[in-house]
């Protein structure tokens, strides 16, 4: 749990009572803690999207940086936001899945902003042939792109970057919701259940939806759970000939080993 004395505060539009009549087609949601040098900058690539069929929460663990500071002086913008002790990342974000009134969820760290304001408009501009969308993102710390289209075995080696992806609501009823006991790389696990479940149908857009930090929360963190059970879970969930690809790239690709070093 993040350090705070923060009960809870919340506020926006939702507290306003200036929430849309209708459900929105994209509930795009933040977590944050102590990021008021960043969320702002991220905040404005989404008000300045011009596809406007979309709704933005921001779910704080308790900062005190002056990040609330922040959050009341756009009260009229951000539909809804909630400041209060939360268990890291992962249950912040299943708390923006619990309050998401869209059809589509889209997940954005405080540190990343929409690559441009168009962005929205390419991704929504024809309706999803499937339940998971994702396209690439402009990754700082590389400075290039990542990651293209990816397939099962591609999934199994790396992950598809969190803020590349825009989810149908209907997957978080279908696999629940992130699986805190993970605190870094849950949405790993998530993005090989819908890859691996027919019915999801993932489709990639050739197009740079964000621009990426990398130098955030996943990126100081180790996932050492994660790195225990996850030769396990290829091998019980998905089959031995997906954990023997895992372990094949392992020993050939210095990429991949570096992936699963502690």
């Amino acid at each position: 749990m993040r350090d705070t004395d923060v009960v809870k505060i919340e506020g926006g539009k939702r507290v306003l009572g200036m929430q849309q009549a209708t459900a929105p087609k994209v509930s795009i949601i933040t977590s944050t803690f102590n990021a008021a040098a960043t969320i702002e900058k991220c905040l404005n690539s989404i008000l300045f999207q011009s596809w406007t069929d979309r709704e933005y929460l921001i779910i704080d663990g308790g900062s005190t940086d002056g990040t609330p500071e922040l959050l009341k002086k756009y009260e009229e913008s951000i539909d809804y936001w909630l400041i209060e002790p939360d268990e890291g990342v992962y249950d912040a974000l299943n708390k923006g899945i619990a309050l998401a009134r869209g059809e589509w969820i889209y997940f954005i760290g405080a540190d990343d902003y929409l690559i441009d304001s168009e962005v929205l408009q390419r991704v929504f501009e024809k309706d999803p042939s499937g339940l998971m969308i994702y396209g690439n993102v402009y990754f700082n710390v590389q400075g290039n792109i990542y990651s293209g289209k990816f397939s099962r075995c591609k999934l199994v080696t790396r992950n598809i970057c969190h803020q590349a992806i825009f989810y149908n609501k209907r997957l978080f009823e279908m696999f629940g919701r992130f699986d805190k006991r993970y605190r870094v790389l849950a949405d790993w696990i998530f993005n090989l259940k819908c890859f691996f479940d027919k019915r999801v149908k993932p489709q990639y857009i050739n197009t740079i939806i964000a621009y990426y930090y990398g130098k955030g929360f996943s990126e100081r963190n180790t996932d050492v759970k994660f790195k225990e059970e996850y030769f396990e879970i290829i091998r019980m969930d998905y089959g031995w000939f997906y954990y023997c690809y895992l372990k094949f790239k392992i020993l050939t690709d210095k990429h991949v080993r570096a992936r699963f070093q502690y």
